[in-house]
This record gives C-alpha cells, structure tokens and sequence, in this order.
C-alpha cells in the first residue's frame, strides 16, 4: 500500500541526504558514491552475463584505484562547473523528424 509520506526521488540527492545525516564529510561522501556507482556498474554486467562475478571482483579491486584518481581529480569542482554532454544523442536529436521510431511524439 502506498503511505502519502512516500518519498519519490532521485537517487543521488537522497544518498547526499542520508550521508549527511550521519555526519560524513565530503570527501567520504564522494569516496562511497564512486565505489556504490563501479560495483552497480560491474553488478549490471554481470547479470547480463557479459562478465562473471569473479571477474567483477577482481575489476572492483583493480578499478578502486581508478576511483582514487578520479577523486583527487574532480575533488574541487563546484557544482557550477558540473555539466554532462552526449554527442551521439544530440546527433540523433538534430534527426529525430527522419527517425523511423521516434524518441519522443511530437
């Protein structure tokens, strides 16, 4: 049954909320957000059977080290600086009148 104090929300500003309510500062937060992000990442390939879990074991392990550079790399960027691009969607969005299934009915 569904509760009228449901919360419905993304994952991200519901994972910041709950680490800051244990008191994590931001470079634990954001050490834990890349380790949960690799392992679903190698979780889904698994269950899609594209590697096994031995092998995802193993990635996590040699990829922890990656998320380390990847840390110390990105530690002080604002959340101004933050953007996402994708080249191939916006290629396919310039044709979407042409596709033959269209993303979205406009």
């Amino acid at each position: 049954t569904r509760h009228s104090n449901d919360i419905h929300c993304h994952y991200s500003p519901i994972f910041g909320m709950i680490c800051s309510m244990l008191n994590l500062n931001s470079i634990e937060i954001q050490r834990i957000f890349l380790y949960v992000i690799l392992r679903d990442i190698l979780s889904a390939a698994t269950r899609l059977n594209l590697i096994g879990p031995m092998k995802a074991a193993r990635l996590q392990i040699e990829l922890s080290n990656y998320n380390e550079t990847i840390l110390n790399e990105y530690l002080d960027v604002r959340i101004d600086d933050a953007y996402q691009i994708d080249p191939i969607m916006e290629l396919i969005q310039g044709a979407h009148d042409k596709l033959y299934s269209r993303i979205f009915v406009s």
